[in-house]
């Protein structure tokens, strides 16, 4: 440092003070700026203060007095500020103060502040170090209200703590993409909801693809990128694959974060599975559908009330009250009946009433109706509610009037009784079967079924079991009293009837009266026994015998006789008698007319042709008057009916009962009455029978005689018979033997007549021209020579049938069967006689066989003679017109017709032209056709039947014939 450089130390004071004065001038304008500042500071729109350094306020703004809810005049100067801090955090202030005089910085912190009127609120202060002089004088700082914050903060926290809890009670999955940086997060739920562990399911965007199914994943994507595109929260329901391979439903919700430039760069959501709650919902679907198809569908209202005021009606209800379901809903039940009911539907709903009951309802349009009220109350909900089922029941009502109608004027008789044997009701129809004058008398009158109405009181325990096993009979037969004491049958049909509970209460049922059906029924079985006896009985004593037991089978014939009159002899005979009580008038063979002092009750029913019913005071008091005499004892009753054939009568039968006056009724009578001309007719038919029987043994004897006699022509027609058979041999032998000792012959002359003619022609024609006398005479020699040609043709073939009938019937013929078709047997005949047609060209010859035609087993040389025969007969009838073949399948056989449009056959030589030796009669028709020999169709005949085939003609005469044969198919 050099001398000039150096101060001296006046120098350096007066410099010191001189910068002393510089400073306190600068701290005299420092603090003007200061004061200034805190001007600024006032008006700050933010809360600011100023300490000294113990924490006591000095300065206040504005803005700090607003957030205390303090005035600007109020006095703050000597307030600390921990008066205006919360207790809570007043330690931490002091501290931060201790800091401020130590001169460390202090950070901003949230401390809990209290207004002027107590109120708490929250600041966040940031506090400052305030120097003077180098010396700290202070703090200065300023201060936010954050209570807005803390509580969005706080409420941040819970939301943030509910959606944690939320998420782990829900049990959802969280997914996470970053789209720039193609990450995804799935959280562990996530990947276990699909059955997944760790990297089991790979954190890519392809992984949920790939796990949607085919039917949702176009929508599932199709609402992501709605959210990508517009920035809005979307929410879808898809299937994903559980790695079992099942499909569970998935509800996923998420939304999408955007750049400042409005792009896409982040998106998060949840996944719930709702499998079991889509399953419910379905379920729920179908039941919600099943119970409203059922609810329409009922015929039956249902109304569900609380306390009488209507919850809900079913579509029937409405239907039936004419109101629609708004119109039920908040209605009172009652207001839908008539004022006589109302009271009564009240009570039933305090009491909770179940069983059915019946009042009549009110429609909208005012109209009433019989309607069936059945309610049942039940707990739903914590409410006690109440469920009634409406029926219309108009049509019920109709009907019973309609079955009470029916009940009342029934022709049959319809009841209802007690198990005990007591009557309920019954209708009028009923109580006049059994001789009552109104179903009351009945029913007061009666009170045991069992033993004042059956004739045998077993049967009522007999249909009591029956009903008791089935539940039921049907037509059920039985005897029954009526109120007389007179007997009558019935069919009943009846069944027992049970409360819900399946408890008996009574009997119900109709009878209808079949006492005339009984009685014809049983008039019919006597009747068809006492015919059969006729042919079961040998004599007349057995067919009386049998008589009797068909009577007493139907009615009470244990006293019984048959009479008969002499009236030649002038007796009453006494053929069959049986009785308990005058047993030895059985040895009574007659009477005597004149033995008879009067008219007597047999007489009396022969004479007057009539039956007689009379009881012993009846009889009695005619015996004193003398107006009848009684043969026997007197019985309590006599039943007698004539015998009469064809209105005479023969006889008398009768039947009577010592005690019982009551013991015949008029059915008994009709039925004595009904079979009496049947036991006449039996007994005269017995009689001629007897009368036979002794003519036949007189026949037999004649018989005998005259079948020795017989046998005796038999045995000479036997012994005749050998002899013809074996003239027929004979007959057989010769006519071989003759028709080869002809054919021999016949073929010479046949060649030589030809070989003749041959040479004729050859040597002796040319000469025709030159000597006309020997042209005439070579023309005769000519057609001489041809007569002997044809005519030893003819003859051969009359050999040839000859020999072939004769083979036929001796069984000689031998026969070559196959299986053949016959359109081939049909054209080798056609073939064969083409020739003859050939020269004749006013006949048309032709050939129709059908398509597709079986074969047949035959011969087929037989069956081609058939047809030859056939054609050589056509030609030989046809002058002109056509001659044809037809070959067709009919049924189960092959049918062959030859038909030609000759001169016809008449009808009364149809049938007969097939018989040996029978020819066609042409009269002078065609008067050059030949004669045949009459053996060709019965050869035609025997060679068809061979087959088991048939073979006939149908014909008009000059229109023409065809003849027609049918083969089986299937070979016999």
């Amino acid at each position: 440092m050099t001398s000039q450089s150096k101060k001296t130390k006046q120098e350096l004071v007066e410099e010191l003070t001189k910068k002393h004065a510089q400073v306190a001038d600068l701290e005299k304008m420092l603090s003007a700026c200061l004061d200034k500042e805190w001007d600024v500071l006032r008006d700050l729109p933010i809360a600011a203060y100023e300490t000294d350094p113990d924490g006591v306020l000095t300065n206040v703004n504005n803005e700090c007095h607003a957030l205390f809810g303090t005035k600007p005049n109020d006095n703050w100067r000597n307030k600390k500020v921990t008066e205006f801090i919360h207790p809570d955090d007043i330690e931490v202030t002091f501290e931060r103060f201790n800091k401020v005089q130590r001169g460390e910085r202090v950070p901003g912190r949230t401390l809990k502040a209290v207004k002027g009127d107590g109120t708490m609120f929250y600041v966040k202060t940031y506090p400052q170090v305030l120097k003077r002089g180098g010396k700290i004088v202070g703090t200065r700082g300023c201060m936010v209200d954050i209570t807005e914050m803390k509580e969005i903060q706080e409420a941040l926290r819970k939301s943030e703590e509910r959606y944690s809890l939320v998420v782990q009670g829900a049990n959802d999955g969280i997914w996470d993409w970053d789209i720039e940086s193609d990450e995804v997060y799935y959280s562990p739920r996530y990947k276990e909801m699909l059955g997944y562990e760790g990297n089991e399911f790979p954190n890519l965007n392809q992984s949920w693809l790939d796990s949607l199914h085919p039917d949702d994943a176009d929508q599932a994507v199709m609402n992501l990128n709605h959210c990508l595109e517009t920035g809005e929260p979307f929410q879808s329901e898809f299937r994903m694959r559980h790695k079992n391979g099942s499909w569970r439903w998935i509800l996923s919700r998420g939304g999408c974060l955007k750049n400042k430039e409005g792009k896409p760069y982040r998106v998060s959501g949840t996944h719930t599975d709702i499998t079991a709650r889509k399953y419910g919902e379905q379920a729920l679907k179908e039941s919600e559908e099943l119970h409203n198809a059922l609810s329409r569908a009922t015929f039956e209202g249902i109304l569900i009330s609380e306390k009488g005021v209507i919850l809900a009606a079913n579509h029937a209800a409405c239907e039936m009250f004419g109101a629609s379901h708004s119109e039920f809903t908040g209605s009172y039940i009652p207001d839908f009946v008539t004022a006589d009911y109302k009271e009564i539907i009240r009570n039933h709903i305090k009491m909770g009433y179940e069983a059915p009951y019946e009042v009549v309802g009110i429609r909208k349009n005012g109209t009433t109706f019989p309607v069936e009220f059945q309610g049942k109350t039940f707990s739903f909900r914590g409410k006690t509610t109440r469920v009634t089922a409406v029926r219309d029941i108009t049509l019920r009502k109709q009907a019973e009037e309609r079955y009470r109608a029916l009940f009342e004027n029934a022709l049959e008789g319809v009841y209802q009784s007690t198990p005990e044997g007591r009557f309920l009701t019954m209708n009028h129809s009923y109580a006049a079967l059994f001789g009552y004058d109104s179903p009351q008398a009945m029913i007061d009158e009666v009170t045991d079924i069992r033993t004042q109405l059956y004739v045998n009181p077993k049967d009522r325990e007999t249909t009591a079991e029956i009903m008791k096993k089935h539940g039921r009979i049907h037509n059920y037969e039985v005897q029954l009293k009526k109120r007389d004491g007179s007997k009558i049958w019935v069919s009943e049909s009846s069944r027992m009837v049970y409360d819900d509970k399946g408890h008996f209460l009574y009997y119900e049922g109709f009878v209808e009266d079949i006492t005339e059906r009984k009685t014809n029924q049983r008039t019919t079985q006597v009747l068809y026994e006492i015919s059969n006896a006729i042919s079961t009985t040998s004599d007349l004593q057995e067919l009386y015998a049998t008589i009797h037991g068909i009577l007493n089978k139907a009615i009470d014939a244990t006293n019984f006789f048959i009479a008969l009159t002499d009236e030649e002899n002038k007796k009453l005979l006494f053929p069959y008698h049986r009785d308990e009580v005058d047993a030895y008038f059985t040895d009574f063979d007659d009477i005597e007319f004149d033995e008879i002092k009067g008219p007597c009750l047999t007489l009396e029913v022969v004479r007057s042709n009539k039956p007689l019913f009379i009881t012993r005071e009846e009889s009695e008091r005619l015996e004193a008057q003398q107006k009848l005499q009684i043969l026997g004892t007197p019985s309590a009753v006599w039943l007698g009916v004539p015998l009469s054939i064809k209105g005479r009568a023969i006889g008398a039968m009768a039947v009577q009962h010592y005690t019982d006056k009551d013991h015949y009724s008029d059915a008994d009578i009709k039925l004595m009455t009904a079979v009496s001309e049947q036991v006449a007719l039996a007994i005269e038919k017995k009689g001629t029978e007897e009368e036979l029987f002794r003519l036949n043994e007189q026949l037999e004897s004649m018989v005998l005689e005259r079948t020795k006699q017989l046998m005796d022509k038999a045995k000479q027609l036997e012994e005749a018979n050998e002899r013809l058979k074996e003239l027929d041999k004979l007959k057989s032998g010769l006519i071989s033997s003759i028709s080869h000792e002809l054919r021999t012959p016949l073929t010479s002359i046949r060649g030589f007549a030809k070989l003749t003619l041959k040479d004729f022609e050859r040597y002796f024609a040319p000469r025709d021209e030159e000597n006309p006398a020997f042209g005439k005479q070579a023309q005769r020699i000519r057609q001489n020579l041809k007569i002997v040609k044809s005519e030893g043709e003819r003859l051969t073939r009359l050999i040839n049938d000859f020999l072939d009938l004769n083979r036929i019937e001796s069984g000689r013929m031998e026969w070559n069967d196959e299986w053949i078709a016959p359109g081939a047997v049909a054209r080798a005949a056609h073939d064969s006689v083409m020739g003859q047609f050939a020269e004749d060209a006013s006949v048309h010859f032709s050939l129709d066989v059908a398509d597709g035609l079986p074969e047949i087993y035959v011969d087929p040389d037989r069956m081609q003679q058939v047809l030859i025969n056939l054609l050589h007969n056509a030609h030989k009838f046809t002058e002109k017109g056509e001659v044809r073949i037809t070959v067709k399948q009919k049924g189960g056989v092959i049918r062959f017709i030859v038909s030609d449009t000759g001169i016809g056959i008449p009808e009364k030589d149809q049938k007969r032209i097939f018989e040996k030796f029978q020819k066609r009669r042409h009269g002078d028709t065609l008067s050059g056709a030949k004669e045949g020999t009459g053996l060709g169709l019965a050869i035609c005949r025997e060679l068809i039947n061979r087959y088991g085939g048939e073979i006939w003609v149908e014909s008009l005469p000059g229109k023409g014939s065809d003849f027609i044969f049918d083969i089986p198919i299937k070979p016999m």
